[in-house]
């Protein structure tokens, strides 16, 4: 971090320190301002979605002093939202704005310090600014937009491991009242739907405030539409939902949310529905449109399974349980499509971690037009998911480029491992039986899927089951596993495991 980066760091809590009451900051927006101009375009409000222009219009505000408009610039950087993520830059203008008494922006630098985005990572100070947001922001402010306050209120509310729904509905009415912004649907919609804690039979009200949200293109409205259709097996009209909020807003955070939220939900056809979203989720997707443009659309994929086990022989003694684990874990796929009508040949993809310096180049294979390639992140060593990573495809001087950092939802891809250990004893008709053991909380409804198709069943294993009584696994259709035969186990709440059998 630079020197200047230092400074405004240690401004940002001074200025924290100093202030005691609210005061006026500047004058109330108005319908003429760059600030309300940028967000009708940002949010459609009259008008036609354009999140490039609305950041134009963000810039222009904040460089004639307009605090609101600095505040969207901030938060449009942070998550990319009509230009390139640039977290430095958001925690820039953010400290500037905390120095110039502007509250709501407390909000931006706790979520700044708490995921180490634009600055160091400090859990204790994020927490402190956001205690400064819950001061200042309670009640309307002189020269605040009330969009900007409720908004940065209720995330940092939210945000919170414990969060009281109650205060976030109370604050999310008042915000639905005086705002025109699509979201303050979306706010009541979530706390309603948290406070009933059932989504498969949602009030009156809570139907009508999604659908309200939904009419206006919110994208937190979608979502929660999406959650009740998913809680009542609306498998089709949720797919249908999800890619319309993934087509307005792609890589909007609230998909990852939403994702973690109903991930445990085992039933095949949400499975289906989650895989086929991953591809459309941009935890940083593709690149951001610029005049060297390479063409090249950079997605994530998540991993078929949580990890992988290579299932060897054992004597099944006590001892060597526990030098039997296995475990290889998988990473997600990077995918990258030619959007073009031409060959894409000679091109390299670099892997870039900001934070630990680490940065490799490997040349790419040809992509046929409009076609993909697919990179394992196994195949990149040491590189791993964390803060400030990227991904850019490049030729020459044209080059696309995903950002992959750290963010709410990213640990679907290191999705739980089921507390299992698994061996294998000869079949009697010479391939192999699967011999498994619960070595964490008990598991049951445990389905094996040959490659082959065949499955099995197998009981309730309990914790700390002793080799002696180890649950075996044989296939319905009687055949035992062949020498490098792959398989699959699945159980309720877990990821599913790919596992081989590797003979003596």
């Amino acid at each position: 971090m630079s020197m200047e980066m230092d400074r405004q760091q240690q401004e940002a809590p001074s200025a924290a320190q100093r202030v005691t009451t609210p005061s006026p900051v500047n004058p109330s927006p108005d319908d003429d301002s760059f600030y309300r101009k940028g967000v009708k375009l940002l949010h459609g409000i009259g008008t036609k979605r354009d999140p490039q222009r609305a950041v134009q219009c963000f810039r222009e505000g904040y460089a004639k002093g307009d605090l609101n408009a600095g505040y969207m610039l901030a938060d449009c950087l942070s998550f990319g939202y009509g230009t390139a993520r640039d977290f430095d830059q958001s925690f820039r203008i953010a400290a500037d704005l905390i120095n110039k008494n502007f509250y709501p922006a407390y909000h931006l630098l706790s979520s700044a310090c708490t995921s180490g985005k634009g600055t160091a990572m400090d859990p204790g100070t994020g927490e402190a600014y956001s205690l400064k947001v819950c001061e200042y922001c309670s009640e309307p402010l002189p020269g605040v937009d009330e969009s900007i306050r409720c908004e940065a209120l209720l995330g940092t509310l939210t945000g919170k491991e414990e969060v009281d729904w109650c205060a976030v509905e109370k604050i999310a009415r008042k915000y639905r009242e005086n705002s025109d912004w699509p979201s303050r649907h979306g706010w009541l919609a979530s706390a309603l739907l948290r406070i009933a804690d059932d989504s498969t039979s949602p009030s009156r009200e809570v139907m009508e405030v999604i659908e309200a949200g939904c009419a206006e293109d919110d994208v937190l409205s979608l979502f929660s539409k999406v959650t009740v259709q998913i809680s009542q097996e609306q498998f089709e009209e949720a797919n249908k939902t999800l890619k319309y909020a993934l087509k307005i807003t792609p890589g909007h955070p609230y998909l990852c949310d939403f994702l973690w939220r109903v991930g445990a939900n085992r039933n095949d056809d949400f499975n289906k529905l989650e895989r086929a979203v991953w591809r459309a989720c941009a935890l940083g997707a593709s690149a951001i449109k610029r005049s060297n443009d390479l063409g090249v659309k950079i997605e994530i994929e998540a991993p078929p399974s949580a990890g992988g086990w290579i299932v060897c022989q054992d004597d099944c003694t006590e001892n060597s349980w526990e030098n039997n684990k296995n475990f290889c874990p998988e990473g997600p796929s990077i995918i990258l499509k030619n959007t073009t009508d031409k060959r894409l040949r000679g091109a390299t993809i670099r892997l870039c971690c900001e934070d630990t310096k680490q940065d490799q180049t490997f040349n790419l294979d040809p992509i046929p037009p409009h076609g993909e390639i697919s990179l394992e992140m196994s195949d990149f060593e040491d590189i791993k998911f964390g803060e400030k990573l990227y991904v850019r495809v490049a030729k020459k001087n044209r080059y696309s480029e995903m950002a992959l950092d750290t963010m709410q939802g990213l640990d679907n891809f290191r999705q739980p491992i089921m507390p299992l250990m698994m061996t294998w004893k000869s079949g009697t008709f010479g391939g192999y039986v699967l011999q498994l053991r619960c070595v964490g909380d008990s598991l049951s409804n445990i389905v094996i899927t040959k490659d082959t198709g065949a499955t099995a069943c197998i009981p309730l294993l309990r914790e700390n089951q002793k080799p002696a009584s180890v649950g075996w696994m044989e296939f319905s259709d009687g055949a035992s596993l062949v020498p490098f035969e792959y398989f699959f186990v699945e159980c309720d709440g877990f990821a599913p495991i790919a596992g081989v059998i590797k003979p003596s």
